[in-house]
């Protein structure tokens, strides 16, 4: 959503201990030109508590979707799909990737270090990424042991 609005990445770095490190560590820069509701709504989806995070609590997406961000949403027109999309992407087939960047379509498969070459459907229907997987929490210790990754990182 971010990345949608203000048009970049949050952090410039691409991968890494690093990435995580700022993930967990840095607060959020927001361009001045980023609505306060739309500031608000993110913040509350990256809280890094998954217990406190909006959507979390007993009415779940309810919560979401009844946030200012959303304010003229009719979400049942939304649900009925009778709102027309500002933009419908002409595809020429299943596989058409010509809406995604290169800088994603050409990272390797199996991560760093792994093989360069063109994700295809294929590729992303059968390895599926563990990448974020449990990447809600982070216990004193792994924030310690990322720290010192960082740091031996640098000093390659």
């Amino acid at each position: 959503m971010y990345e949608m609005l203000v048009g970049k990445l949050p952090f410039p770095i691409k991968r890494g201990v690093k990435l995580s490190m700022r993930i967990y560590e840095k607060k959020l820069d927001f361009p001045k030109s980023v609505h306060k509701n739309a500031r608000d709504l993110i913040e509350k989806l990256l809280v890094v508590n998954p217990r406190q995070r909006l959507g979390a609590g007993p009415t779940g997406s309810e919560d979401v979707k009844s946030h200012p961000f959303f304010e003229d949403v009719d979400w049942d027109l939304v649900i009925d799909k009778k709102i027309k999309p500002p933009f419908t992407p002409k595809l020429k087939n299943d596989t058409d990737l010509r809406y995604f960047d290169n800088m994603f379509t050409d990272e390797p498969i199996g991560g760093i270090g792994g093989v360069k070459r063109k994700v295809t459907i294929r590729d992303r229907d059968r390895e599926p990424s563990n990448e974020y997987k449990g990447f809600t929490y982070m216990a004193e210790s792994v924030s310690k042991e990322l720290n010192n990754l960082a740091k031996a990182e640098e000093n390659e």
